[in-house]
């Protein structure tokens, strides 16, 4: 194709091959770029791109239900993570399931006590991976409304379980 396209594969809407940074693991990287000289892939896709959340949680476990790798759905296991950042603007941190690993963690954003919002912690962080954690994808931000009053506390949907702040955002609550 000539352009960028969106294919049904078993009637399956699909994109073409956005090559961004991956056109040279193809066998065939250079002799494209013998043929092609200085042509470069559309930097963006014709659709968002789904990072995170609860539509990308689903999509994934559709698929390694299908693969024959179903991924846990119930926490069992102690959770631990942190609050790094409660406001005034975002609520940033990362949750982890000792019992369900790679499972990601459905958290609640509460203000005084008052769910503003539920969120995933499947977001990559690199910090995470290194320390040990992984895949590394337990982390979550959410923005929280402009003037949110009060105190940021996040805890795990299921069962309440909190997460602590770290030192550095224990000294911007204060």
């Amino acid at each position: 194709m000539e352009n960028h396209e969106i294919l049904l594969a078993e009637d399956c809407p699909s994109e073409s091959f956005v090559g961004e940074h991956f056109r040279a693991q193809f066998h065939n990287a250079a002799e494209y770029a013998r043929l092609y000289p200085g042509q470069r892939a559309p930097a963006q896709p014709c659709l968002p791109q789904l990072q995170g959340g609860f539509l990308l949680d689903s999509i994934r476990r559709r698929l390694a239900m299908r693969a024959g790798k179903a991924l846990p759905h119930a926490p069992g296991g102690a959770l631990r993570g942190y609050v790094d950042e409660a406001g005034p603007a975002r609520a940033t941190g990362w949750a982890q399931d000792e019992a369900a690993p790679e499972a990601p963690v459905c958290l609640d954003v509460l203000a005084d006590g008052k769910l503003l919002a539920r969120t995933l912690a499947n977001h990559y962080r690199a910090d995470l991976q290194a320390a040990g954690l992984g895949s590394g994808r337990h982390a979550f931000e959410f923005m929280l409304p402009t003037g949110t009053p009060g105190v940021i506390t996040v805890r795990r949907a299921c069962d309440g379980a909190g997460l602590a702040l770290t030192e550095a955002a224990l000294n911007r609550a204060a």
